[in-house]
């Protein structure tokens, strides 16, 4: 029997809790339709998007001999849990940890972009409008104020609290959000703003709408977990998966196709 752990935040409030259960439907779905229940057995488990959940999942997912690991929602969770699956050489697909380093790691890939792309997007963005964004800083949580542009990246849930720190909002004209921020939520803040922008993952070069925020980067790991067993392979670098709403080839264990823009938000 080949075995898939699934793994994520199973109780949280957030967006990424939402995609982690619609994706566990869809995988559960896809086995029954394909009649691979037989074959491929799957198990779900709450890693509390933290760092100690994160290791506390990897010692029981490796001490059941799982052979492909798709979650890991949150970069604090993975980084409590890399070096157990490293160590047990138990392959990883990462759907949403957009943070974590994974130079040097053997066992761990990455589909969604990591935080260089973002950082790119967002200087191209900047750089046409004439204003010069210093990216010597850390823009994990960041809260920056630039000209007419707030810019936010963090929980969709802690908006409310940096919109409300500032002291004259009507100062910005435009709120630009990504990562955990890309929520339909988004809509209630319109009454602020001229315009709002997010980034929006580019899929089989179409840019679609990303709610739920890396739904589309789970289930493309889970159709890779299964391509592998059917195979008889494991997970590598330089091969095209050729998935059903993304393509994916890892170079250095990152997805080469993990593009995305930003767009203006007209609501989901």
């Amino acid at each position: 029997m080949f075995k898939i752990a699934l793994v994520g935040n199973t109780n949280g409030i957030n967006n990424h809790s939402s995609t982690f259960k619609k994706g566990v439907d869809y995988c559960e779905k896809f086995l029954k339709t394909n009649k691979l229940n037989d074959k491929i057995y799957i198990e779900v488990f709450n890693d509390s998007a933290c760092y100690q959940g994160g290791r506390e999942v990897s010692k029981i997912i490796v001490s059941k001999k799982f052979d492909i690991v798709i979650g890991h929602f949150a970069s604090d969770s993975i980084c409590g849990a890399y070096s157990l699956y490293e160590k047990h050489s138990v392959d990883v697909l990462l759907p949403a940890a957009t943070y974590f380093n994974i130079a040097c790691l053997k066992h761990v890939f990455r589909i969604c972009p990591n935080i260089d792309k973002l950082n790119y997007e967002l200087y191209n963005f900047f750089f046409e409008r004439n204003i010069n964004l210093d990216f010597n800083k850390d823009i994990v949580n960041t809260q920056l104020m630039l000209d007419n542009y707030l810019l936010y990246s963090g929980r969709i849930e802690v908006l409310d609290n940096f919109l409300n720190s500032i002291n004259d909002i009507s100062k910005f004209n435009n709120l630009i959000v990504f990562d955990d921020c890309i929520h339909k939520n988004l809509v209630n803040y319109k009454y602020f703003f001229q315009e709002i922008f997010y980034s929006s993952f580019i899929y089989k070069n179409k840019q679609i709408d990303p709610f739920p925020t890396y739904y589309y980067e789970f289930i493309s790991g889970f159709e890779i977990a299964v391509s592998v067993f059917l195979n008889n392979s494991k997970i590598k670098n330089n091969i095209l998966y050729d998935t059903t709403n993304l393509d994916v080839k890892f170079i250095n264990n990152e997805n080469i196709f993990s593009d995305y823009a930003i767009k203006k938000f007209k609501g989901f």
